[in-house]
């Protein structure tokens, strides 16, 4: 059999424009994960770990050169999956990293629960929505979605590739690289340096660590006795309402009051913020507190019954007027969000409150949950979703999404990360993105319409997939809208 493979492709937006996805020969395939360390070096690392963004690769390049150093990644003890604290050499938290083959249902996950479940309950195994092992492209995907709207509220996630004694590894390679260090041990110092050391890269999702922050849980049962100020309450609504936008593009299945951060500075009458409510590093709930959600192995289901529409989009245009002139307003935002190592100061006195969206691992479904379980929007039941989307949520989102070039776009942009992924298959993307797409049209229907969080989620789930490429032009492309009407059996969970 040829070792040259074969190729995919993945048509983009323009109709000749693609993207060739190669997949490779038996004989010339070979998994990253399986390539040690160099010895003594972080020559692979380096390579494998290059970005743009200065300020996370310096953050990366820190926790390597601590691993290098001896001071390893501390696993989480919270979670269902193998999470790792990563430090810098001062021993500080600086990340959280999530090995693909440690997820939930992944081949090395060090924790027993998702292991016991899969042999003893194997009809409730898994979310059959889910791309299985995706969790670690999944929490990249959230982070350019954010970015991508300027919402401001995910911790900077990318995926990145790390290589420590303190993650999971099998038996055979622990073994194998003892063997190594022994053998390079009798070896002559030049012959030395060539022979292959330590343990294998593993793959995975890196977030910067927040501090300050809190289970949204916590705040949220304070603020029923205690409530905050009413221009603090008014940050926290707006701050929630993007949290909503996130969680209904991405359809995040996993999203409780455990997941997602609040950081709640009281204001001060003395004319300080007050640090009595900030919490330390010490009992702060961070980003790394609430890792290793369930993700799930997909299963067979029966298609559901579905209504077409045929719906034309014309790339070319521009968005409406008042759409366009309320992207004005905002274009400033959207850069790339700052670092989220800390809150932005508040106003002196004034105090301040943040979110922080954290573990997106069970985001993007190819398919609308229809099986066992609806995993609902958590939120959707806190009085906050009540309430209509504010103006100036209206503002800031609706001329992104009412952009028709906006869903194909961000669609690239989630293309260019997924397609690394070493079992990346074309039509669970393209069900993906269908999914995506009819998310963003039944939100723009919502901001339109001012609607509440909790009126959006009631809405009829659809996807919209492109009908053919042929015979269409580069600006103009035809959807097929598919109506969900199939329910799960528990429709409460």
């Amino acid at each position: 059999m040829s070792d040259s493979g074969s190729a995919l492709y993945y048509g983009t937006d323009s109709g000749s424009e693609r993207v060739r996805l190669t997949r490779l020969g038996p004989r010339s395939k070979r998994k990253l994960e399986d390539v040690p360390l160099l010895s003594g070096t972080s020559e692979l690392s380096s390579t494998m770990n290059e970005f743009s963004d200065p300020q996370f690769t310096g953050t990366l390049r820190s926790v390597e050169r601590a691993i290098e150093q001896g001071v390893h990644p501390e696993i989480i003890a919270q979670g269902s999956s193998g999470s790792y604290f990563a430090k810098n050499v001062q021993g500080e938290i600086v990340g959280v990293f999530k090995p693909k083959n440690e997820e939930p249902y992944g081949a090395l996950n060090p924790k027993w629960a998702k292991w016991f479940q899969k042999h003893c309950c194997p009809c409730m195994f898994g979310r059959g929505c889910l791309v299985p092992n995706f969790g670690y492209m999944s929490e990249g995907g959230a982070s350019i979605v954010d970015a991508k709207l300027a919402l401001d509220i995910v911790p900077k996630t990318k995926v990145v590739w790390l290589s420590s004694p303190a993650f999971h590894y099998s038996a055979l390679h622990r073994a194998a690289s003892q063997t190594r260090q022994i053998a390079s041990d009798h070896l002559p110092k030049k012959l030395r340096q060539r022979v292959k050391m330590g343990l294998p890269h593993k793959v995975g999702s890196f977030q910067m660590f927040v501090r300050g922050y809190k289970d949204a849980e916590h705040w949220l049962r304070e603020f029923e006795s205690n409530p905050p100020p009413e221009h603090l309450a008014r940050e926290l609504q707006l701050q929630f309402e993007r949290l909503v936008v996130l969680d209904y593009i991405t359809r995040n299945t996993d999203r409780g009051n455990d997941n997602w951060l609040i950081c709640y500075e009281r204001p001060s009458s003395t004319g300080g913020s007050s640090s009595a409510s900030k919490s330390t590093s010490a009992d702060t709930v961070s980003n790394g507190g609430t890792v290793g959600r369930d993700h799930g192995a997909a299963t067979a289901s029966g298609s559901a019954p579905i209504s077409h529409n045929l719906v034309d989009i014309d790339l070319g245009s521009e968005a409406p007027p008042a759409a366009a002139a309320a992207a004005t307003t905002t274009a400033q935002k959207e850069d790339s969000p700052p670092a989220r190592d800390s809150p932005v100061p508040p106003e002196e006195g004034r105090g301040s409150i943040r979110i922080a969206a954290i573990d997106n691992g069970l985001s993007f479904p190819f398919k609308h949950p229809d099986s066992w379980r609806t995993y609902p929007y958590q939120w959707a039941w806190l009085p906050m979703a009540k309430k209509p989307f504010s103006q100036e949520t209206i503002d800031h989102v609706l001329p992104k999404v009412t952009n028709p070039r906006f869903a194909e776009d961000l669609i690239d942009d989630l293309l260019s990360l997924f397609k690394e992924d070493s079992s990346f298959n074309v039509l669970h993307f393209n069900q993906q993105m269908g999914v995506l797409r009819g998310q963003v049209l039944n939100l723009e229907r919502a901001l339109r319409n001012s609607m509440s969080p909790w009126d959006l989620v009631r809405m009829p789930s659809c996807t919209m997939s492109i009908q053919s490429r042929h015979h269409q032009t580069d600006s103009h492309l035809s959807f097929v809208q598919k109506i969900h009407l199939r329910k799960p059996v528990f429709s409460f969970c």
